[in-house]
């Protein structure tokens, strides 16, 4: 009878253990689906992501190109000193400090490019300041003695900002001595880039595989130390070494 009474307890046991077993793969059964439906959804999440990702950085892109559309009219001046007789305008009115601005960079910078444009029939006759020059500033505070902040330059038409970034080679800027007094060293007119457009061309400037690094339009070019092809630069938010290394 023990032993009848023993063999029922295991039976019991038994039937306990494959209910137990019977549940448990029920539970994992079910946990098996919630992670495949988790899964499922987790892979739709990261494919919406993915395709939000591709629409910020294609908006990002398409932003910036706009920007630098708006920049067409546009150039850059670098390292055009300061003087105190600049100072004082900017201290009289801002009109005074303008006069001085379209003066000054249209006789020592403007004027000599758009002759030689003239000399080669891009042209059909020098500007006056006031039909080149649509608006002229400093891009930061200026003080004599310090690093000039650059001045941008507004040209009333496409035209005349080609005949300058055409022709600035065949007049290169020459300080005369007062400039000189004030610090003028190396002044060069460039194109007026984005912040982001910018901050590429310096990325790849300071980059040694680079051998040179120019800008047409605003888009950026390149050649590199070991190969003479020019290379294009499409999206100016990817890293300097996918640009550099495809």
């Amino acid at each position: 009878m023990v032993r009848l009474d023993t063999l029922d307890d295991i039976k019991i046991s038994l039937d306990e253990t494959k209910k137990l077993l019977q549940d448990h793969v029920t539970l994992v059964t079910q946990l098996q689906e919630d992670v495949a439906v988790i899964k499922d959804n987790h892979a739709e999440v990261s494919n919406h992501l993915a395709v939000h990702d591709r629409e910020i950085s294609m908006l990002k892109i398409t932003a910036n190109a706009n920007q630098q559309l708006l920049k067409i009219n546009t150039a850059r001046v670098i390292g055009y000193p300061v003087s105190t007789d600049e100072v004082a305008a900017a201290a009289a009115s801002a009109a005074d400090l303008n006069n001085h601005l379209v003066t000054a960079v249209f006789n020592r910078i403007l004027c000599p490019v758009f002759t030689a444009a003239v000399e080669s029939n891009f042209i059909q006759s020098v500007p006056t300041p006031a039909e080149s020059i649509q608006r002229i500033y400093r891009a930061g505070r200026a003080a004599v003695g310090s690093s000039p902040p650059p001045i941008i330059i507004v040209f009333h038409s496409y035209t005349l900002r080609q005949a300058i970034f055409r022709f600035k080679a065949k007049v290169p800027f020459k300080p005369n001595t007062v400039e000189r007094s004030f610090g003028a060293k190396k002044v060069f007119i460039v194109e007026d880039l984005t912040r982001d457009n910018h901050k590429m061309l310096k990325d790849l400037q300071s980059d040694e595989r680079i051998s040179k690094v120019w800008t047409v339009e605003g888009l950026i070019r390149f050649t590199k130390v070991d190969d003479t092809r020019v290379y294009k630069v499409a999206n100016v938010y990817q890293s300097v070494e996918s640009i550099v290394n495809p």
